[in-house]
């Protein structure tokens, strides 16, 4: 399992009124080392268009470490933290570095594979399965379980204000 690792160099449009990346740069660069990663493995834009799949974005937690400002080169890495047994529901692991290696930025994402056309949960394609598995582990991978992918208990419920 080799890392997969993207680079970006932080642009004038990434920053907020502070001055340093706002907090969609950070999101926006995890977004696209993890798409990259999939469409390097042959999950393509295209590919998931042919087989009408799509990964949908539950839940993402950041902790911002170190600020990251303009011209600044970003190394992120992507992880496999999680996984249920059919590969349904992946959780993802993000370190954002700077460019002598401090760690600014960490986060772990949770998505879910859809059917575009009948927009319900859908079990990916061995392809899909494949990359997942080659993905480098977190030292505090574990296989999720159903419970794993509920929601909190302190989210409300539509209808429930």
């Amino acid at each position: 399992m080799k890392p997969y690792l993207r680079t970006f160099r932080l642009r004038w449009n990434d920053l907020d009124a502070n001055r340093h990346a706002a907090n969609s740069a950070y999101a926006n660069m995890a977004n696209d080392t993890r798409i990259g990663f999939m469409s390097d493995h042959g999950a393509s834009q295209q590919w998931m268009a042919e087989v009408h799949l799509a990964p949908v974005l539950l839940r993402e937690e950041w902790h911002y470490l170190r600020e990251l400002h303009y011209d600044e080169q970003v190394s992120v890495n992507v992880e496999l933290a999680g996984r249920t047994p059919d590969y349904r529901f992946v959780r993802f692991a993000h370190s954002l570095l700077r460019a002598d290696g401090t760690l600014a930025a960490y986060s772990e994402v949770l998505w879910v594979w859809i059917d575009l056309q009948t927009r319900k949960m859908a079990d990916p394609p061995e392809r899909i399965v494949q990359a997942v598995d080659d993905l480098p582990r977190t030292a505090h991978y574990a296989l999720l379980s159903r419970e794993d992918t509920r929601l909190p208990p302190h989210v409300p419920v539509a209808g429930s204000a």
